[in-house]
């Protein structure tokens, strides 16, 4: 059996680099994912649900990165991202992407290469179905690899599971989500998430002190997600709120989505007697990021509405006293992980991240609003346990950055594992 690396890797997401579709922790994987295994030097294609103002077609990395922007006559009239439409999307993905694909495959195989394909959540299940029906079915034997991944719990009821397990190894993204789908009754290999290492690099010392000095004087905590309720958005403002109950400075950094939980989630903080600000458009880098959280510090309440690059975020939560990665229900939980790497403290919740050793970083089981503030209080008291946890995140979240998650996980369950069942007509 084949261990080696495609020499070609197709992947299929509806999500990827574009901030239009840049949605939430898919968008963030497949950037991370493509960009390192061009790196790695292989040519890889992403056919994504990209920017309509975008080229359709734009290469990158020296040749091995190509970005498929499909779509974009639906997109054109949808502008508010890669969900903004998506029925249509998906079906308009479903139909008209695996033929392209499949051809991609063929043309790696007649020149002798292998490839692989990469479908990622529900949106994208049938399109590989149907791409690997056009290449003659079961990959065993035919040079190339399919898999498809599972991110969220929602796939569940939105996948014909039998067609796609004739035609695909199934992968997720933690044991979390293994044991969701074998609920379901489907057997899935875990390949975990990975991080750039470049998020490992440390924020510059300068930049880092002048953030650290506007923040001085309060507890600070930053907060990033989309506003859903499973991310426990209201238990952290409520927690917020119970430790300047007791006579603790608290100032909250929150970066959320689109998504209209956000609305609430400000009105409870509102409620409790934070004052609120909303920071836009800072300019550009570290040092934009810097300014704007010193124009006004004063706040209890940042609502940060703008996308965090790499370079805010490494700075962002190496600054804080602690990033509350909270979630009730966490498929895999990225935010935690990044938070790890660039030296913070990151208080994670108690489902899909596997990553959160003990040790590396505080886990909360309940979800209230009274446990979390007492880890919080706890951290303030024991400065050198805090320091101590950033030291042993920086370790533990080395070992997840892509080249090492591509190396030992992915490749191998690509080509290591028994060929799925005997196609079935469907």
């Amino acid at each position: 059996m084949m261990l080696e690396p495609p020499t070609r890797l197709v992947v299929l997401s509806m999500e990827g680099p574009d901030s239009y579709a840049l949605a939430g922790g898919l968008g963030a994987r497949v950037t991370g994912l493509v960009r390192a295994t061009a790196g790695l030097g292989i040519e890889t294609h992403l056919v994504f649900v990209g920017d309509p103002d975008a080229p359709p077609l734009e290469v990158r990395a020296g040749g091995r990165l190509v970005l498929h922007r499909w779509g974009q006559w639906i997109s054109r009239h949808h502008r508010g991202g890669v969900y903004d439409g998506e029925w249509d999307k998906v079906a308009d993905y479903t139909a008209s992407v695996p033929g392209f694909v499949a051809s991609l495959v063929r043309e790696a195989l007649l020149r002798g290469d292998r490839a692989a394909l990469l479908a990622e959540e529900w949106q994208t299940a049938e399109a590989l179905c149907r791409t690997v029906d056009l290449l003659g079915g079961q990959e065993s034997g035919r040079g190339y690899a399919s898999l498809w991944n599972c991110n969220h719990p929602l796939c569940l009821d939105r996948v014909d599971w039998g067609r796609l397990q004739a035609r695909a190894r199934i992968t997720t993204v933690s044991r979390y989500m293994r044991h969701r789908l074998l609920n379901a009754g489907v057997e899935a290999r875990v390949v975990p998430n990975g991080i750039p290492s470049s998020m490992l690099a440390p924020a510059p010392p300068d930049q880092l002190a002048a953030l650290q000095a506007a923040l001085a004087g309060r507890l600070s905590l930053a907060k990033v997600g989309r506003w859903d309720p499973d991310k426990a958005w209201l238990p952290a403002v409520e927690a917020a709120a119970q430790l300047r109950g007791q006579g603790v400075p608290v100032r909250l950094l929150l970066r959320g989505g689109v998504e209209p939980h956000g609305h609430e989630v400000l009105e409870r903080a509102r409620g409790l007697g934070l004052r609120v600000r909303d920071l836009i458009d800072p300019a550009p880098g570290g040092p934009g990021l810097i300014t704007a959280v010193s124009l006004h510090a004063d706040a209890d309440v940042l609502n940060l509405r703008f996308r965090l690059t790499e370079e805010h975020k490494r700075l962002l939560f190496r600054a804080c006293d602690a990033v509350l990665a909270n979630s009730r229900m966490e498929p895999f939980g990225l935010v935690g992980l990044e938070t790890m790497a660039a030296g913070g403290v990151a208080i994670v919740g108690d489902t899909g991240e596997d990553y959160a050793t003990p040790g590396s970083a505080l886990r909360v089981t309940t979800g209230t609003a009274e446990e979390l503030s007492a880890r919080i209080a706890w951290l303030r008291m024991t400065p050198a346990a805090g320091l101590a946890l950033r030291r042993a995140g920086r370790r533990t979240a080395a070992d997840f950055v892509w080249e090492r998650v591509i190396a030992t996980a992915l490749w191998p369950t690509a080509w290591a594992l028994r060929p799925p069942a005997a196609l079935r007509s469907s």
